[in-house]
């Protein structure tokens, strides 16, 4: 167990990002990627054995990893994670998570292809802005309860100092 999250527990999550002040970072294949000031928020699923809950998690707030996925990047950059939220679920259903949160009138979304570039559901990204004046933590838990998901919160701070 860790954190809270039960050992090889599949499901959903929604990893709450904060960017301080406009960035500019080069994410794989998008290339220069411009990022507003706010929170974001990420939106993955862990489906498989391996790729449960705990280990997404663990690996997205670890300091020590490849930068291999358009969040890697991301995370790499001065940003912060703040928490996660994230649900059980035998379904894969971050696609709707992250339009449903999209889809909310203080939302706008992250960069085109953003985490979903293999999308089977033709998903534009899945990673979603928001201002930092939102109630970021309450807005994400709403969206997943009212999707039929039981939301717990991952909390876990890993801040990147400015170089």
């Amino acid at each position: 167990m860790l954190n809270g999250v039960e050992s090889g527990l599949m499901g959903v999550y929604g990893l709450i990002i904060v960017v301080p002040c406009p960035i500019k970072v080069r994410i794989g294949a998008l290339g220069e990627t411009k990022f507003l000031e706010g929170y974001y928020v990420y939106v993955g699923s862990a489906q498989g054995q391996s790729m449960n809950l705990e280990n997404r998690l663990s690996r997205h707030f670890s300091k020590e990893k490849k930068v291999h996925w358009h969040i890697d990047y991301l995370l790499d950059a001065d940003v912060e994670i703040l928490d996660a939220v994230f649900s059980e679920s035998a379904e894969p259903v971050e696609c709707l998570v992250a339009k449903r949160l999209a889809s909310r009138d203080e939302a706008d979304w992250g960069p085109i292809r953003f985490g979903a570039s293999d999308c089977e559901s033709g998903c534009r990204s899945h990673l979603i802005h928001f201002g930092l004046d939102s109630d970021i933590k309450k807005i994400v838990g709403e969206t997943f309860k009212d999707m039929g998901l039981n939301p717990s919160l991952y909390t876990h701070v890993l801040h990147k100092p400015s170089s």
